[in-house]
């Protein structure tokens, strides 16, 4: 009985709403990071060839013979493909490294800005320089489908050891280090970094909590009947905290997984050997797989949902209003933003990307990801039980379901 009224209460279209609105956001996205990488690669390609045109005439030599031969090697890498165009990036950066008067021949070698390095050396930090070094190995060792144009793997940190002209920084930064997420699995690296799922996470408390809100109204017929014939309400409600985080992740990973499939329509899916960036709390970086990666997300994700639902809860027994409730759990998950890192409160790890990827921590100099893990669980379970309580405290003074 108790899990058919919860359907009911719970409703089709609530949760189709939720995939739709994940579906679409998702397929927005992912259709600009497209744009964007065509316009970027099209821009790129008439800047190769402008350099081209001013390739001096057979025969006659200027210091810019070097540089004009650079590009049109790397305009020939760039139309052969993400995977020639890798490999050229990779041999180019090794090359970077070198002393000047070790290096080759730039004719076979990318000389542009694409690098973000010079003459002087590398306009962002060395670490940065070999990360991508190794990054571009690791894919194209094991024949990863790697980004396209291959560019500098930067980090959060890039802004503060930039070593070139602060002015043109956005310029570099922009020509050196976009990248595209335009597989999918990369895709959805790129939008779990982002914080994106957040929204559809609250979206989803939003929808499917405002019932324990309404519940507390004596006119809701469905728990009025209940409690009048001795039906436990705590029990109902405990049943329907669990049951709503089931539904919103179980709506979430499905439109994730239909995203997934209809966007191998336009583009490859990517490989989840991908190595991502990890921080450590020593300031050292390593790399670890993407599939990894997102399993962790995944993880904290659910533990994201179970806290919402329980704010959620929590506002709904102290308010008995359901718009009063969904303000104040928009305000405190909003607080959750600017509270300053406190490795014992839930809200230091709402961002999300740069908890599993370590970076969070490296900043409080303590921590790990099983430490957030086990302090979000802690805080959903601890705030849920306080609803409850004072669920059963209010029924048992006869303040909920008067008549």
């Amino acid at each position: 009985m108790y899990f058919k009224l919860l359907q009911k209460e719970i409703g089709f279209r609530k949760i189709a709403a939720i995939c739709l609105i994940t579906i679409t956001m998702l397929s927005v996205l992912f259709w600009i990071q497209i744009e964007q990488q065509h316009n970027y690669i099209e821009s790129y390609r008439g800047r190769l060839v402008k350099n081209i045109s001013s390739l001096p005439a057979a025969g006659k030599k200027t210091q810019d013979d070097a540089f004009t031969l650079g590009s049109k090697y790397e305009l020939t890498q760039l139309n052969a493909g993400p995977i020639p165009y890798a490999q050229a990036y990779l041999k180019s950066l090794e090359k970077s490294k070198k002393p000047i008067n070790e290096r080759t021949s730039n004719a076979k070698q990318i000389v542009s800005r694409a690098t973000g390095t010079s003459l002087s050396g590398p306009a962002f930090s060395q670490t940065e320089l070999d990360n991508t070094i190794k990054e571009l190995s690791w894919v194209l060792k094991r024949d990863i489908t790697p980004f396209y144009p291959s560019r500098q793997l930067l980090d959060e940190l890039t802004p503060t050891r930039y070593t070139g002209d602060p002015d043109k920084y956005d310029e570099t930064a922009q020509v050196s280090g976009a990248r595209f997420y335009t597989n999918g699995w990369y895709f959805v690296w790129y939008v779990v970094h982002q914080n994106i799922p957040q929204i559809f996470i609250i979206l989803g408390v939003l929808l499917l909590g405002l019932t324990f809100a309404n519940e507390l109204n004596p006119a809701h017929r469905h728990i009025l009947l209940l409690a009048t014939n001795g039906i436990d309400s705590i029990h109902l409600w405990a049943e329907r905290w669990i049951l709503d985080i089931v539904v919103i992740v179980a709506a979430i990973t499905f439109s994730t997984a239909i995203f997934l499939l209809g966007s191998l329509i336009v583009a490859r899916g990517g490989s989840l050997q991908y190595p991502i960036v990890l921080w450590h709390i020593n300031g050292k970086q390593s790399f670890m797989g993407l599939g990894t990666i997102l399993t962790r997300g995944g993880w904290l994700l659910i533990m994201f949902t179970m806290l919402g639902e329980s704010v959620q809860m929590f506002w709904s027994v102290i308010t008995r209003n359901a718009l009063l409730t969904t303000v104040l759990t928009l305000l405190t998950i909003g607080l959750g933003f600017f509270v300053q890192h406190v490795s014992w409160l839930p809200f230091t790890y709402f961002n999300v990307g740069e908890t599993i990827n370590g970076f969070t921590f490296y900043r409080m100099g303590r921590g790990s990801f099983e430490q957030a893990m086990l302090v979000v669980a802690i805080w959903s379970v601890a705030i849920a039980a306080v609803s409850l309580l004072l669920l059963y405290r209010n029924r048992k003074y006869a303040y909920d379901f008067e008549k």
